[in-house]
């Protein structure tokens, strides 16, 4: 009896730490410069795709918990293109006046970062150029 309470005690114990909905996916190294290929396209109806592009565009990442980047995160009159990135939840936070939290996603070499406030969905892709942070 007391065996079976044990292992019926570990596995709820083990279920309900692996089913948690806060989970996030980290798997690669996440300071280093980034580049976008890739956004998320969507009509409306839910059935967007990740579409590649040619950009410019540059996000940096520091070991210390800052970002910087080559275009403007803000949306409106604010521009900034600085802030600061958390592992601990899993977002990016731009100084913007309107203090969003940008989640993200990271999966070997590919970084994806979401918008919650876009109501057809938003999406950016990046892949490491470099593992090293770049001066922007």
């Amino acid at each position: 009896m007391v065996r079976y309470c044990c292992f019926t005690g570990l596995f709820l114990l083990l279920m309900l730490s692996s089913c948690s909905p806060q989970e996030k996916v980290i798997t690669g190294n996440l300071p280093g410069t980034w580049e976008l290929v890739a956004v998320y396209a969507d009509p409306g109806d839910g059935s967007g795709t990740y579409q590649p592009v040619d950009s410019d565009n540059l996000l940096v990442l520091r070991p210390d918990g800052t970002l910087s980047a080559n275009f403007n995160f803000c949306v409106g009159d604010a521009e900034t293109s600085s802030g600061t990135y958390s592992l601990q939840d899993s977002t990016l936070r731009p100084d913007c006046p309107d203090l969003r939290r940008l989640p993200f996603v990271l999966v070997g070499d590919t970084l994806t970062v979401t918008n919650p406030a876009c109501i057809e969905g938003c999406g950016e892709r990046y892949a490491k150029v470099s593992d090293e942070p770049t001066s922007l």
